[in-house]
């Protein structure tokens, strides 16, 4: 189900807003419901990533809450240059397995 909603974009934002739509062939509509699909994509990366750090979710959970699979969220964590959570534990315990 669609809800309306209104948003205030100042003139500079509108007026780049209506241009890349038109380069893209897209109605207005079309372009801001692209570019807010975007931002949550990428917010609920950093989020994901966020919490991953501090250690409050493991990497599986991570990947689960930006909706890929774990061997894309790995992608990520490289193109961020962040590191995996793991210590020695982790490797004995894998060793174990």
């Amino acid at each position: 189900m669609s809800t309306n909603t209104t948003i205030r974009l100042n003139e500079e934002v509108l007026s780049y807003v209506n241009q890349a739509a038109k380069q893209q062939g897209l109605s207005k509509a079309a372009y801001l419901k692209c570019l807010i699909k975007r931002g949550i994509e990428q917010e609920r990366k950093e989020q994901a990533l966020k919490q991953y750090s501090k250690g409050e979710i493991t990497i599986t959970e991570a990947a689960k809450h930006t909706d890929t699979d774990l061997w894309t969220f790995l992608n990520y964590l490289k193109e961020e240059n962040e590191n995996l959570n793991v210590d020695l534990s982790d490797w004995k315990l894998a060793k174990n397995l």
